[in-house]
């Protein structure tokens, strides 16, 4: 499903770490990686079309072909030499140009790094993968500067890749399925993955436990047919189990990050649910131009170090 895989970066050794992911993706899809360098990006206007590389200020000591060579210095890379690589220097502010480049270049995927903080406490530089998340169409992968990444040989531990799929109730919110399947599916290589739907709801009744056996109400009813919908999709493969749950919870992105670092115990029996990605429907963020402080999606960013997959769905 992911054939144009996005890569911005900016010399960092944080940016990169999105590379290993592109990398073992793009293995899964025989996709191509584009590999994306914003020269001048101290720039902060608010327009998106490009501009003079004569523009950038003199903070910024990258040229052109530092840029260039950087990213041919990657392509060249063990890590990357036997995938079908695009290089793409481009002008203008970080955050508006790599949107629309996005766009240009007909990614169906972005890999990229945030630093440890939402937009309320971090840096202007730190806060761009948030204001990615909250202009593009396009399914993003945000990985954590301080977190794990998802590249456990699964096949080789017999631990299956875990995601936490955080539901609203809405539909765009269940759209995010099919493309949460195709990144586990493509992160685990002959492994297997398993996705937990769950969907917490605001109560002043606060239930502790994520998994729980209750009777049965409309939100349970749906999503128990939302799973079995997921695993009968002929995209789906035998790799992809799915669970689901229903808890209530007045705090709910701290409901989700919990849940996603959870260990049940159930019928006498510990299980090990701890999750390796968090996807959630990024549609709350339309119209924004960077994350609300008080936003679900900013307080599971500030509170989880997981890598987190961002799908927006047309309505």
């Amino acid at each position: 499903m992911f054939e144009r895989i996005f890569v911005p970066l900016d010399g960092s050794v944080r940016a990169e770490r999105a590379l290993p992911i592109a990398a073992r993706i793009a293995r899964a899809s025989h996709g191509k990686i584009i590999l994306v360098c914003i020269v001048n990006h101290f720039i902060l206007s608010t327009t998106a079309s490009p501009v003079s590389p004569h523009q950038y200020m003199e903070e910024e000591t990258w040229s052109i072909d530092d840029a260039e060579a950087y990213l041919q210095s990657l392509v060249d890379a063990p890590e990357l030499r036997d995938l079908w690589t695009e290089k793409a220097v481009l002008f203008g502010p970080i955050a508006a140009t790599l949107v629309n480049a996005a766009k240009t270049y007909q990614a169906d995927l972005i890999v990229m790094c945030n630093h440890g903080h939402s937009g309320v406490t971090s840096k202007p530089l730190g806060s761009v993968a948030e204001k990615v998340v909250c202009r593009a169409v396009v399914p993003i992968l945000m990985l954590r500067e301080q977190g794990n990444l998802p590249v456990e040989p699964f096949a080789d531990t017999g631990r299956p890749l875990q995601v936490l799929v955080a539901l609203n109730g809405t539909s765009f919110s269940h759209a995010i399925f099919k493309p949460t399947a195709a990144l586990a599916i493509s992160l685990v290589g002959y492994a297997s993955c398993i996705l937990h739907l769950i969907r917490v709801t605001a109560s002043k009744d606060i239930h502790a436990h994520a998994y729980q056996d209750e009777k049965k109400e409309a939100p349970e009813q749906s999503l128990s047919m939302t799973a079995s919908d997921l695993l009968e999709d002929p995209f789906v493969d035998n790799k992809v189990a799915a669970g689901w749950a229903t808890l209530e919870d007045c705090e709910v992105a701290e409901a989700l990050t919990r849940i996603a670092a959870y260990t049940t115990i159930k019928d006498g029996t510990r299980t090990d649910t701890t999750c390796d990605v968090i996807a959630i429907s990024s549609n709350e963020l339309v119209g924004y131009q960077r994350l609300p402080p008080m936003s679900v999606t900013a307080r599971v960013i500030d509170q989880s170090k997981l890598p987190i997959f961002f799908v927006y769905t047309p309505h």
